[in-house]
């Protein structure tokens, strides 16, 4: 038989998966981050040939039983950024038939399967891509803080840090954060986190991992924290309506996906809310999607399309029945 695979390799981990071509996935694995932004490219590619190598074992088959294989992958952006992540991939790509996007790409293609409309990663970064009927593509942001990106789970991590020392010092409105933070950490005042960075251990503490908080935080009304999550959802659509405006007509449809761990595990309604509010008042006729697939569906959908297998629905809920998260 023939399989395809499908990967997705985010700032945190990268999932691979394995399907034959009837929409039954046989094998899985999760790697750590595949993301060459984050820990170089050899490291990067490491963590991809860990996550494809484990599913095929998984899947019980050899690599030259799969056919083709799409990678949705963070950090491919510039031209350039695309001939690192080529070095990432291609050393461990089993397949003759392959093609890389980036990762907000394959969270588009869950939603819309045609691939037509914007995508957007709010995951442990962000970024926003957009497709037209045409095949226009364009992306905005998803560089990094320093360019102007405000999302994601390293953003909202840090940005509720800072807010919680303000509020504790009196320079900004009082926050449960600022106790809640100081538990997660295991100590007694906020200011103490020097003492990991001065010992070299600046790497125990990850931001990124305090969003959770931030989400449960909301729940209990803080009143910061629902004022950044709302902050973050407006600046998520801000994004969107930047991609619109240039790809497509003012009164066209147009269907926006948004994925990613904070935007499809966060437990608190407001920045998603924010979010839709921010595209409407823009551009009305919109349809704002929160799919409940991973992401690393999207690869598959698109390894699919290169061998020309049709996505029926019976395929669609082959891949629901039998995916398991290891």
């Amino acid at each position: 038989m023939s399989y395809v695979l499908g990967l997705d390799a985010g700032a945190t981990k990268t999932l691979a998966m394995i399907a034959d071509y009837h929409g039954h996935i046989i094998g899985t694995y999760t790697a750590g981050t595949g993301n060459f932004q984050v820990n170089g490219i050899e490291a990067a590619r490491n963590e991809v040939k860990k996550a494809i190598e484990g599913a095929i074992k998984d899947a019980g088959i050899t690599k030259e039983d799969v056919t083709a294989a799409f990678y949705g992958m963070a950090g491919a952006d510039r031209d350039k950024d695309f001939e690192y992540v080529h070095q990432v991939v291609e050393p461990v790509n089993p397949a003759p038939k392959m093609s890389i996007e980036n990762d907000a790409v394959i969270i588009l293609k869950v939603g819309t399967l045609d691939g037509v409309g914007v995508g957007v990663v709010c995951g442990t970064g962000t970024n926003c891509i957009g497709f037209n009927k045409k095949g226009d593509r364009l992306q905005v942001g998803g560089i990094g803080d320093l360019f102007g990106d405000a999302a994601g789970a390293s953003y909202i991590g840090v940005t509720a840090f800072k807010r919680a020392v303000r509020g504790w010092e009196g320079r900004g409105p009082k926050t449960i954060l600022y106790d809640m933070f100081c538990e997660e950490i295991g100590i007694d005042r906020l200011i103490d986190i020097l003492d990991f960075f001065y010992r070299g251990e600046r790497g125990i503490v990850k931001f990124s991992e305090l969003t959770p908080l931030v989400f449960e935080a909301a729940n209990k009304g803080d009143q910061v924290a629902l004022g950044l999550l709302r902050e973050v959802g407006e600046e998520m659509g801000l994004t969107v309506n930047v991609a619109i405006d240039k790809l497509f007509q003012p009164d066209e449809h147009v269907k926006v996906v948004i994925g990613g761990s904070v935007a499809q595990k966060g437990d608190n309604p407001a920045m998603l809310d924010a979010f839709r509010e921010k595209i409407s008042s823009h551009h009305p006729n919109n349809e704002v999607i929160v799919p409940t697939l991973e992401p690393a569906f999207g690869a598959i959908f698109y390894a699919y399309d290169l061998v020309d297998v049709p996505i029926t629905n019976e395929v669609i809920n082959n891949l629901k029945k039998t995916f398991r998260d290891n």
